[in-house]
């Protein structure tokens, strides 16, 4: 297989929306081949225009948020994973601007992984709705233990915590380093005050400097911090 994207899907209204369709098409132009795990009870005809874009697409309860798609992905396919793994989810519109461009400069100083957004929400961790490992990262047995907690039986808090912010946290314990494309620490005065999400109170930055080819859904729709929008 060649390199596995594992993307999480969930909609309440039972769709795939027109931008998800759009971002499956620019992942497959860099040669991942995309498994689509979705919680939501798609339509006989939805899957199979999905299968146009897709090696396999997984149907599964709305239960352990992506972590839990991520890992019922994983579970079913982790013996063909033999190069590098993507995780993306639908929480993200774009990209904005060629995705090979951002994916080339995130990757430029070598890592074991990466990721488009740091963040130093209850720690230094990268965001999860784009994340890049390395093969040995893939195969190792942190990894592994990482994407085989029983996600399901968690509460979103604890999913945030045992995955998200977790999963940066173990692979560094374990030996590992990251790189994302916008690094806090790299990022001014500015980004390092504020301990929350960046995508939000940061978006121009992100965008506009940093090279981050999206912007998060919840900022549009919901804008849960008040950012201004002139």
């Amino acid at each position: 297989m060649l390199d596995v994207c594992l993307f999480a899907h969930y909609d309440k209204d039972d769709k795939v929306d027109e931008y998800v369709l759009r971002y499956l098409e620019k992942i497959k132009e860099l040669h991942f081949s995309i498994i689509f795990i979705s919680t939501a009870r798609l339509a006989e005809t939805v899957v199979e225009r999905l299968r146009a874009d897709c090696s396999d697409v997984i149907l599964r309860e709305n239960t352990g948020l992506d972590f839990g798609s991520w890992s019922a992905g994983f579970a079913k396919h982790r013996s063909a994973i033999q190069h590098r793994l993507l995780l993306a989810n639908d929480s993200v519109y774009g990209p904005i601007g060629p995705l090979a461009t951002a994916l080339d400069r995130m990757t430029r100083k070598p890592a074991d992984f990466y990721g488009l957004v740091e963040s130093l929400e209850k720690s230094s961790h990268l965001q999860s709705w784009f994340l890049l490992f390395e093969p040995w990262v893939v195969r190792h047995a942190t990894f592994k233990a990482i994407l085989t907690q029983p996600f399901a039986e968690m509460t979103k808090a604890q999913i945030i915590e045992n995955g998200e912010v977790g999963l940066s946290r173990r692979l560094l314990d374990a030996g590992f380093r990251y790189q994302a494309l916008y690094m806090i620490n790299e990022a001014g005065l500015t980004a390092r005050r504020y301990a929350v999400n960046p995508m939000h109170p940061l978006w121009r930055e992100l965008l506009f400097e940093g090279g981050v080819p999206f912007l998060k859904v919840q900022l549009l729709r919901d804008n849960p911090v008040g950012v201004e929008d002139s």
